[in-house]
C-alpha cells in the first residue's frame, strides 16, 4: 500500500495555520497554486507530500523505508527545540544547532525539485554507460545492471550523501532567528529554505533563509556580529516573502491570502507566462 510521505514536516505546516480559521474547523494554511492561478485552504495533513517518495524496493523485493524513519527522528527533536527553545528565546546549544543544521540540509534537498534534479543525474549518468557499451551489450547486461544500480536508491543516496555535506556547511555559518512581533508575517513554499543572496551556501555573500513558522525565521549568513535574536522589520519579512514566491516550484503557502509581499505573486505569474510564450515560439517555428 502507498505510503503519503510529506517533503515538508506536517509541525513546520502547522506554524503556517490560520488564526481566524472557524472554531468548528480544522486548522488550515492557505495554499495559492501557481498553475491554477486559485487560493485554497487545506489541514496540514493534506499538502505537500507525495507516495512513497523516500521508499524503495531491494533486489529481494523487501520495502525499504529507512531514510523516512530517520529524517522523522530528526524532524522531532527539531520541533522539540523549535518548540521549548527557540519560541521562547532560549539558548540553543553546539547540539541543538548541529540537529537543526541536518534538518535544514534535508529541508534543502528532500524537495520534489531537488529530488528531479537527482533523478535527471541518474538518467543521464544511465544513458553515457549505455552508449559505451553499445545497445545490443547493454541488454545483455541489462538485468544485472539494474540489480546493482537501482535508479530510485541512487537519487535517495545522492540526497543522503550531499545533506550531511550541506549540513556542516550550514553548521558553520552564523544565525539568527528573526521574529515577526507585528500584525506581518512570513509565509513558505514547496521549497522552503533558499537564499537570499549569493549563488550558494559557500558563497561569502550567501543568506540562507528557512521559515519555522508565520512569526519565526531562520536567518544563516557568513557575518560574525549578528544577533541571536532579532525583532524582523517589514523589510526583512516582505523580502523573505517576495524570496519565496520567486524560488517556490508549484506553490506558496501562508497563513492568510493577503501578506506583505503579495504583489509580487502577479509578477510570478507574468515569468510563468513569458517562459510558457517562449517555449510555444519554439515548438511553432
Amino acid at each position: 500500500m502507498a505510503e503519503e510521505q510529506h517533503f515538508i514536516p506536517k509541525f513546520v505546516l502547522r506554524g503556517f495555520t490560520d488564526p481566524l480559521t472557524p472554531i468548528q474547523q480544522e486548522p488550515y494554511v492557505w495554499v495559492y497554486y501557481f498553475d491554477k492561478n486559485i487560493w485554497d485552504n487545506k489541514a496540514p495533513e493534506n499538502i505537500a507530500f507525495k507516495s512513497d517518495f523516500y521508499k524503495y524496493i531491494d533486489n529481494e523485493g523487501n520495502v525499504i523505508n529507512e531514510i523516512e524513519g530517520y529524517m522523522s527522528e530528526v524532524e522531532g527533536k527539531t520541533a522539540n527545540i523549535l518548540r521549548n527553545k527557540i519560541c521562547k528565546k532560549g539558548l540553543v546549544t553546539e547540539e541543538d544547532k548541529k540537529i537543526i543544521s541536518e534538518f535544514i540540509a534535508f529541508m534543502l534537498l528532500r524537495t520534489p525539485k531537488f529530488r528531479d534534479g537527482l533523478a535527471e543525474l541518474v538518467e543521464k549518468e544511465t544513458n553515457k554507460i549505455k552508449e559505451r557499451l553499445g545497445q545490443d551489450k547493454y541488454e545483455k547486461l541489462q538485468k544485472l545492471f539494474e540489480s546493482l544500480f537501482d535508479p530510485k536508491f541512487e537519487s535517495l543516496r545522492l540526497m543522503m550523501k550531499k545533506s550531511d555535506f550541506a549540513a556542516k556547511i550550514i553548521f558553520g555559518m552564523t544565525w539568527s532567528f528573526l521574529n515577526s512581533t507585528g500584525k506581518e508575517r512570513f509565509i513558505t513554499s514547496d521549497n522552503p529554505v533558499s537564499l537570499l543572496c549569493g549563488h550558494s551556501l559557500i558563497d561569502k555573500e550567501a543568506k540562507l533563509v528557512f521559515p519555522f513558522s508565520k512569526e519565526i525565521c531562520l536567518l544563516t549568513t557568513w557575518q560574525k556580529e549578528m544577533n541571536h535574536f532579532i525583532d524582523a522589520s517589514q523589510r526583512f519579512i516582505k523580502e523573505v516573502n517576495q524570496n519565496k514566491i520567486f524560488t517556490s516550484d508549484n506553490f506558496i503557502i501562508s497563513s492568510q491570502q493577503s501578506f506583505i509581499g503579495d504583489e509580487f505573486l502577479r509578477v510570478k505569474k507574468y515569468k510563468i507566462l513569458v517562459r510558457f510564450c517562449h517555449l510555444l515560439r519554439l515548438l511553432t517555428f
